[in-house]
């Protein structure tokens, strides 16, 4: 599983999204779809411009969420790809407050350009001790 959701990552990185879709597809089956591949799926979509599969995805992750653990920073990505900034970071606070491990590459993920820009990322970053 993992080897597939890493080389979707990259195809996504390349915009190859096609290549990305179809390797974080066969991640999430392999998973029995469990929300960190399905968040990575839904990304992959919604960067890919198929914005209705990723928000299907969305609520898919956000039901089982309702019944069991989900990764508020999984969740983050997806809201981020779709552009809805206001909800990338209220999950990225929720991420913050439980010390989510992904919170670790917030500094560096490429993927987390589109809200660099925004002052909340600034200053998560320095309430995490990774700015100045």
């Amino acid at each position: 599983m993992q080897a597939h959701t890493r080389l979707g990552w990259a195809y996504s990185s390349l915009g190859r999204f096609g290549e990305a879709i179809a390797e974080l597809e066969t991640a999430a089956r392999l998973t029995h779809r469990n929300p960190y591949s399905l968040a990575s799926l839904a990304e992959a979509c919604a960067r890919a411009g198929k914005r209705e599969k990723a928000q299907d995805l969305l609520r898919e992750i956000l039901r089982r969420a309702a019944d069991g653990y989900v990764s508020p920073f999984g969740v983050a990505w997806v809201y981020s790809a779709l552009g809805d900034r206001d909800s990338t970071f209220e999950w990225l606070e929720k991420a913050y407050a439980e010390r989510s491990n992904g919170m670790a590459y917030l500094a560096v993920r490429h993927l987390d350009d589109p809200i660099r820009a925004d002052p909340r990322f600034a200053d998560l970053l320095r309430r995490m001790g990774l700015t100045e």
